[in-house]
């Protein structure tokens, strides 16, 4: 009798056992997936390289000229990221991205500003559009300028 009991006793943990993970099987089969990301809600995505350099104005031509390597790029900004206004050696920046703050630099200034390298025709059709015919790349599309 004693042995009985103390069989039964000890398969009982695993019995125990077995039977929750049994449930624990059912109870996540019956849990939906998350839903997808809605497209109509887009997400706000900026380039994060790192260019620091000096902001230039060649022929009309706003550049930043890096300071490691000194290649010239210029400067495309994106319409739903930035708007920019120039006046004189002054160029007005409002980041759309940070509630419309205005960021303001001149020509001549350091800069340090996020963002990244593209070639001419990976750029959207209307930003290639933007750009003045006389101004050449290399392209560095404007991220972030709260740096």
């Amino acid at each position: 009798m004693f042995g009985a009991h103390f069989r039964s006793t000890r398969s009982a943990p695993w019995s125990l056992l077995a039977g929750c993970a049994v449930v624990l099987c059912v109870v996540t089969a019956c849990v939906t997936a998350p839903a997808p990301p809605d497209p109509a809600s887009p997400v706000a995505t900026r380039l994060t390289a790192l260019l620091v350099g000096t902001l230039v104005n060649v022929d009309g031509c706003l550049r930043v000229t890096d300071h490691e390597s000194g290649t010239s790029y210029l400067l495309v900004w994106l319409p739903e990221q930035h708007t920019v206004t120039a006046e004189g050696n002054t160029l007005h920046i409002v980041d759309h991205l940070r509630g419309d703050r205005t960021v303001v630099w001149y020509t001549g200034q350091t800069v340090r500003l996020g963002g990244g390298v593209a070639a001419g025709e990976s750029l959207d059709e209307p930003v290639r559009r933007s750009l003045p015919a006389h101004c050449p790349g290399p392209y560095w599309v404007v991220g972030d300028v709260g740096f």
